[in-house]
């Protein structure tokens, strides 16, 4: 099943000439550095799609992992967000709990706006409802209502 919105559909049109290199330099969209990084999150997206499809999630999860590890500026990181939350949907189709909160965490690790850390709060809580794990869910409900009250950073 192909999710609705596609990183890449989001991702790369917007980021043009905004992601940068470890040493911070604007990327340019003919500069050899940015078309390889668009190939690899479009290799991995794509490929986290297919695993997720044929099962194989344990490789699924390997691969998300690569693509919440791009350089990715802090004023596209709601796209990260957009993505993880697709990628840990389409685990959930398949009850794969366990790799949807890697999924999430993957994210957590490369965000640091407290908008989008309260909303992988929630998502997180989601998780854990569907679970039934409710004692963790309202921890993470209650981590969301708080984050959300300070001001983005």
């Amino acid at each position: 099943m192909r999710l609705k919105t596609c990183l890449l559909g989001l991702l790369i049109p917007s980021l043009l000439g905004g992601w940068t290199t470890a040493q911070t330099e604007p990327i340019s969209e003919a500069s050899e550095e940015w078309e390889r990084i668009r190939s690899k999150a479009e290799s991995h997206y794509e490929m986290v799609l297919l695993l997720i499809e044929n099962k194989k999630f344990e490789e699924a999860v390997k691969n998300a992992k690569e693509i919440f590890s791009l350089p990715v500026p802090p004023e596209k990181h709601e796209l990260l967000f957009d993505s993880a939350k697709e990628i840990s949907d389409a685990l959930l189709h398949h009850k794969q709990y366990e790799s949807a909160h890697q999924v999430l965490n993957f994210c957590f690790a490369a965000v640091s706006d407290t908008t989008i850390l309260s909303n992988l709060h929630k998502e997180k809580a989601y998780i854990f409802k569907k679970m039934g794990r409710d004692d963790e869910a309202i921890i993470h409900f209650e981590k969301s209502i708080e984050l959300s009250k300070k001001p983005n950073s």
